[in-house]
């Protein structure tokens, strides 16, 4: 029941969105979209439902618009992934590392660790400095 007492009906499309926005936590629209194979006006449809249902959260970084499980976003601050925790955990023991180190110690392939890094920086948790043809990847000091 929501609120005002009336059921929540959860179809199988919102299900999807619901289930990928629980174990993706912080991916944007269009990720999300892809990821449940559903066509736009099907999907925008099941997002309004599930944020008018409280059953999910959204936040806008920049010109993203990410979603979370209800309650996922913590003190205004982004939930993070397991693997983006590993990777702010690597960072943490190691000190500054560049970009493509994160393969060796994580077993996760180049493009993943792009993609991993994108949106760290994106939530504002690392910096990244170039160096030539590499990158230097950082904790953003508070």
């Amino acid at each position: 029941m929501d609120r005002s007492g009336k059921p929540i009906t959860l179809t199988a499309g919102r299900r999807k969105v619901l289930d990928h926005i629980t174990e993706h936590p912080g991916h944007n629209y269009s990720a999300v979209r892809s990821a449940v194979g559903l066509p736009t006006s099907s999907f925008h449809n099941h997002v309004e439902y599930l944020l008018e249902k409280e059953l999910i959260e959204s936040r806008t970084v920049g010109i993203y618009k990410l979603f979370y499980p209800k309650g996922g976003v913590d003190d205004g601050g982004p939930v993070l992934g397991p693997r983006e925790r590993e990777m702010l955990r690597v960072l943490e023991e190691r000190g500054p590392i560049y970009s493509r180190e994160f393969v060796k110690y994580m077993d996760v392939s180049v493009p993943t660790v792009m993609r991993l890094l994108n949106g760290l920086a994106g939530k504002g948790l690392i910096e990244r400095e170039r160096m030539g043809r590499k990158t230097l990847v950082s904790i953003v000091k508070k």
